[in-house]
């Protein structure tokens, strides 16, 4: 299992992301498919800023990594809430 790193932050001024910690993790959780092969999910908020840290299972990093970023493109794609957030790796 390989944990990758991402930071979501506002890309446009009045961006807000309306949910908190919980509610994020649920969003990634339900927009996870089985290809991800996704194991665990922490995310912590704080002002302008999102921190998501994926467990995924993988051969390796690099493939651990495409499938983090799939899923995290998904939901900032997919989800109202993270409308105007862009992905940003540490």
């Amino acid at each position: 299992m390989y944990a990758v790193a991402f930071t979501l932050r506002q890309a446009r001024d009045g961006a807000r992301a309306g949910a908190d910690a919980a509610t994020l993790t649920d969003v990634f959780w339900s927009l996870a498919m089985a290809c991800d092969n996704l194991e665990h999910v922490h995310v912590s908020t704080v002002a302008g800023q999102i921190e998501v840290t994926l467990f995924v299972q993988a051969g390796d990093q690099m493939g651990a990594e495409h499938a983090a970023l799939a899923l995290c493109r998904r939901v900032v794609d997919r989800t109202p809430l993270l409308a105007g957030w862009a992905i940003l790796r540490p």
